[in-house]
C-alpha cells in the first residue's frame, strides 16, 4: 500500500509537471502567432510567394489565439501551481513537522475537493467556482 507521504509527493510532482507543461504551451502558442505574423508580413513584401501557403501562414495567428482561448493554458498553469503549493505544504507538514497522518489525509481530501471545484473548464471563460 502506498504511504500518504508518497501519495502527496507524487501528486505534487504531477501538478508541478502539468503546471510547467501548460505554461510552456501557452507561450509556445503565443510565439507561433508572433512569428507567423512576422513571416506573413515579410512574405507579402517578397511578392513572389505561393498565395495559398501565404494565406495559411497569415491565418495562423488567429487560429493560435483561438486555440489558446479555448484550451486556457495560462489559467490551467496557474491552477496547477496553486494545487502544487498546497500539496507541497501538506507533504512538508507530514514529512518534517510531525503532523498527524490522519489530519493531513483529511486536509489532502479537502484540497482535492476545493481544487476540483475551481478547475478551469475547457472552452469556457469561467472556472466552475465562479
Amino acid at each position: 500500500m502506498e504511504s500518504l507521504e508518497n501519495e502527496l509527493k507524487e501528486a505534487a510532482k504531477l501538478s508541478k509537471y502539468l503546471a510547467k507543461r501548460n505554461y510552456i504551451l501557452a507561450y509556445s502558442v503565443t510565439l507561433i502567432s508572433v512569428f507567423a505574423s512576422i513571416a506573413a508580413g515579410i512574405l507579402v513584401a517578397l511578392k513572389n510567394f505561393d498565395p495559398v501557403l501565404l494565406a495559411i501562414i497569415a491565418s495562423l495567428p488567429a487560429g493560435m489565439m483561438t486555440f489558446k482561448a479555448v484550451f486556457r493554458f495560462e489559467q490551467k498553469s496557474a491552477w496547477f501551481w496553486q494545487k502544487n503549493k498546497k500539496l507541497e505544504r501538506l507533504y512538508r507538514a507530514l514529512a518534517y513537522e510531525g503532523a498527524s497522518p490522519a489530519a493531513i489525509s483529511k486536509e489532502f481530501s479537502q484540497v482535492e475537493s476545493e481544487m476540483e471545484s475551481s478547475w478551469v473548464s475547457f472552452g469556457t471563460t469561467e472556472n466552475k467556482a465562479d
